[in-house]
């Protein structure tokens, strides 16, 4: 058991000082500019606002811009 323990204690120490090969990407939209981050061939782009949020005078209309 303490074997397994030192293993992956071991194991969880290189995966955090292991540099990630992420690069940053940018993607021209109607919009404009917005980054995000590609690794292993997948670009992620977080916190895109696509419409303005639904509440108040916008509860149960078509998304607004």
């Amino acid at each position: 058991m303490k074997q397994r323990l030192t293993g992956l204690l071991i194991f969880l120490a290189l995966g955090i000082v292991t540099p990630v090969s992420a690069q940053v990407v940018t993607a021209h939209v109607t919009g404009g500019a917005v980054q995000g981050v590609a690794s292993d061939g997948i670009a992620v782009f977080k916190g895109i606002p696509f419409a303005a949020p639904p509440t108040g005078g916008n509860r149960w209309r078509a998304p607004q811009h």
